[in-house]
């Protein structure tokens, strides 16, 4: 017997990711590969990238015993018009075709909703409103959240006014000899700082603040100051001053908004994975009266599980499965 599903699709700039839950949101299968890197690039052109996810989805699931009752995939990159970005021809493409083929419903998506979706549904979430911060290699966003249905609504409070919170870890990663994308890597060399009083000296030290202004906050000085550093101090060090920063950043930046310092708050994308990261915002003291929500890594990350509940949702709340 063949198990029913809605199918989930999303092409980012760096990952192809598939998934599907069933008619419990249960997750039937979940793969995500990431697009290769040439070793001391930054990056990806959007036309490498593209070839990278039709050549990925040959090969990223096995063949499966279902039945397909919708498909959602992420179409642009946020549910604004005139959000464009080429990697999500991809999914879009591949999401629209497999739902034609096999005469089901199909669902166009946001690769923003995409990752709200997966972390508020995996946690079982039920607020209708809410603050997000999504942290990712492209975007670093403190965002005002509406739940409608199926849907999320998001209007910006503050946000990066340069580089993202992802991209000073992973060019910090590169400058350090380390593959691309290099959160990972950063996160690990952080983890292995234990010494707080020495890391606060050395921030004094070399004068580390960070830059926020009252519609935004800068990352690139953060980056420009740390790369100075990294023949003087260890990986470790800068590594872990990079994610200190960014977290004093989101934590100052939320204080600021006085009226949403009781809200609770749901942390999302790849840079939201960070074990540093979160024992930063954690353990931090302006959110003693707030709710804060962490996924594990898997669900913050890029991932499509986020289309595939959406799908979920919509069907159960428009059409008759039976």
């Amino acid at each position: 017997m063949k198990t029913k599903v809605y199918l989930g699709l999303d092409t980012s700039c760096y990952s192809t990711s598939i998934a599907a839950v069933d008619m419990n949101k249960n997750i039937i299968f979940n793969k995500t590969i990431l697009l290769d890197v040439k070793a001391g690039e930054k990056g990806l052109r959007q036309s490498d990238a593209i070839f990278k996810h039709i050549k990925n989805f040959t090969t990223i699931v096995d063949k499966q015993n279902i039945e397909i009752l919708a498909v959602c995939a992420s179409q642009k990159p946020r549910d604004l018009e005139g959000s464009y970005m080429p990697v999500f021809m991809v999914s879009d493409s591949i999401g629209l075709l497999i739902a034609n083929l096999v005469g089901a419903k199909y669902i166009p998506y946001s690769h923003q909703e995409n990752h709200i979706s997966a972390v508020y549904n995996h946690l079982n979430l039920n607020q209708d409103n809410f603050l997000g911060v999504h942290l990712s290699g492209g975007t670093t966003e403190i965002l005002k959240c509406s739940k409608h249905d199926y849907k999320y609504s998001t209007d910006i409070i503050s946000a990066t006014m340069d580089i993202s919170a992802g991209q000073l870890l992973d060019r910090l990663a590169v400058s350090m000899g380390y593959s691309f994308p290099g959160g990972k890597y950063i996160d690990d060399l952080a983890s292995n700082v234990s010494n707080v009083k020495e890391l606060s000296e050395i921030k004094k030290r070399i004068n580390l603040n960070i830059s926020l202004k009252e519609y935004g906050f800068h990352f690139s000085g953060i980056e420009t100051k740390l790369k100075k550093y990294i023949d003087i101090y260890s990986k470790e060090v800068i590594s872990k001053l990079a994610i200190d920063i960014i977290g004093e950043t989101l934590v100052q930046g939320i204080k600021k908004m006085n009226c949403y310092i009781d809200s609770s708050i749901i942390f999302f994308g790849g840079v939201a994975s960070s074990k540093v990261l979160r024992e930063y915002i954690l353990n931090n003291d302006t959110f003693i009266n707030t709710t804060i929500h962490f996924a594990p890594s898997y669900i913050s990350s890029d991932n499509a599980l986020g289309c595939a509940f959406a799908a979920n949702e919509y069907m159960k709340g428009n059409y008759n499965e039976n």
